[in-house]
């Protein structure tokens, strides 16, 4: 029998489910066991006086073991997992782990040395879930207006932008870099007719960071279109490609469940009452994004970060990273928060 995930079984149908042991309370007459797989959790009920032998080898698994679990799902008013219950025919302990270094509890320095273990958790899996899901939203708003997808080298000969720091590295017998931009072989594409491409890749700057966000290594998403009348062409897709794109796939569950645990900035409101879940959407598909000319937004920064900078207290070395960070970033609203430093710079001078 094939394994199936916990969302595709169907009650009283025989099936195959397999994950991580979560959570295994021995009692007097049960054994219950939490199971655990990329798209949930099931509880799995042992009986000690019908399958007394499957109580036996169950109990040879221990948190964070694999096991594999024959058996029906069962609807079960009196189970918190859902209402619903797992009842196995048979079980098979495919790995048993030993106990498990880091929890929800764990310093950050040891959940990231066992950091396959952390990603476990429902709010780490989220993060990789939202990913996909967005990336996969500007790749389809862009294959819908025939855009072309494109995978460029990341070992490059020599650097492909100015102004940019390069990773070297040795390459056999000569010198190579990693790729900081693959806008040369945008351009290229350019010129051998494709008109419109766009990229999902890696980046790598090696760039020293003057905030907690660096550059030195990111995913990138970059397009390139021919046969432009102004550069609003390009403010006006990019707009769109974020507003649309991204307004699509605010209804999924995934989304939704990602805003109630806090791993992302929701638009709109969660409202969390005697276990129902009620969402009130704020409406943006159809609100442009904000613009500023250049000049003005740099204009306003040269006019007022040096005062408000001595005002909250900012000097030094902060004030100097303070200047490089809004400087290079060159807009007049900042809703990204990043540290304490430019959190009370965004209150004084992004009003």
């Amino acid at each position: 029998m094939e394994r199936i995930t916990l969302s595709e079984a169907k009650f009283d149908v025989p099936c195959k489910i397999a994950g991580y042991v979560e959570k295994i309370r021995n009692t007097k007459y049960m054994v219950f066991v939490i199971l655990k797989d990329r798209t949930g959790r099931v509880q799995v009920s042992f009986d000690k006086g019908n399958t007394p032998e499957l109580c036996d080898e169950v109990l040879k698994a221990t948190p964070g073991s694999v096991i594999s679990v024959w058996g029906e799902l069962k609807e079960s008013p009196y189970v918190k997992q859902g209402g619903k219950e797992f009842i196995p025919t048979r079980v098979k302990v495919e790995s048993v782990a030993d106990q498990l270094p880091v929890d929800d509890n764990s310093f950050i320095d040891q959940k990231i040395d066992y950091r396959w273990v952390d990603m476990r958790t429902d709010r780490n899996t989220l993060i990789f879930k939202v990913q996909t899901l967005l990336v996969n939203s500007f790749r389809e708003w862009l294959l819908q207006r025939d855009f072309m997808e494109i995978h460029t080298p990341k070992l490059i000969g020599t650097a492909s932008e100015s102004g940019a720091d390069v990773f070297e590295l040795k390459y056999f017998d000569r010198k190579a870099y990693l790729a900081q931009s693959p806008q040369f072989y945008k351009q290229m594409a350019m010129a051998a007719g494709f008109d419109r491409i766009f990229e999902c890749g890696p980046v790598f700057r090696a760039e020293k960071s003057y905030s907690n966000k660096h550059t030195t290594e990111f995913t990138g998403f970059d397009i390139e279109f021919s046969y432009i009348d102004s550069y609003e062409d390009v403010i006006n897709c990019e707009d769109s490609i974020v507003v649309e794109g991204k307004g699509s796939m605010l209804f999924n569950p995934v989304v939704l469940y990602a805003s109630i645990l806090g791993n992302i900035n929701y638009i709109g409101r969660t409202v969390i009452k005697d276990g129902s879940i009620t969402f009130t959407m704020t409406d943006f598909t159809h609100v442009p994004m904000k613009k500023a000319a250049f000049n003005n937004t740099m204009g306003v920064l040269v006019a007022e970060l040096p005062k408000n900078l001595s005002d909250i207290g900012i000097s030094g070395a902060n004030r100097k990273s303070c200047y490089k960070y809004y400087y290079k970033v060159g807009v007049v609203e900042c809703k990204q928060k990043f540290d304490t430093t430019f959190e009370k710079l965004a209150g004084v001078v992004f009003k």
